[in-house]
């Protein structure tokens, strides 16, 4: 059996601000949940860009279990303590909020060869902690279109 391509309308698009995009759809059959950054045409209507990044639905469903622990890191940079957050999503994508910055990294890693360890890719999305804040309260938006799917993981 053929899995269907991408479906044009998406199941739920909705804004966290600065172009930023949370987006459920399917893609040959598979629900994926990207955070994406949309741009405008010249006639205002906007289109999907490359930047950003998609997740299967086990790792849309680790960033919802351990948003307490960003909340956290995220007070302990406004406290203007150490942060070093790491948590690992599945595969090579980790969420991180580091000292340097003031933004949730949702981001694919990988080991360059000859390297003793992971390095975060070009792959991913930085989202501010307000755009973290928005994001928190769109999950249960997606879990009400796909909470059946999410169920599953």
């Amino acid at each position: 059996m053929v899995k269907e391509q991408t479906e044009k309308t998406p199941i739920l698009k909705e804004s966290i601000g600065r172009n930023m995009f949370l987006v459920v759809s399917k893609f040959y059959g598979d629900t994926k949940v990207h955070l994406r950054v949309y741009e405008e045409n010249e006639d205002g209507s906007d289109y999907l860009t490359r930047k950003g990044i998609a997740l299967d639905l086990e790792k849309w469903k680790n960033i919802t279990y351990y948003q307490d622990d960003v909340d956290s890191a995220i007070d302990q940079y406004d406290a203007e303590m150490q942060v070093a957050y790491k948590q690992h999503l599945g595969e090579n994508y980790y969420m991180t909020v580091g000292k340097d910055y003031p933004v949730v990294n949702i981001r694919k890693w990988w080991m360059p060869p000859g390297n003793g360890e992971i390095v975060p890719t070009k792959k991913g999305a930085a989202i501010t902690f307000d755009q973290w804040e928005t994001l928190k309260e769109l999950m249960s938006e997606v879990g009400k279109k796909i909470g059946d799917q999410l169920k599953e993981i």
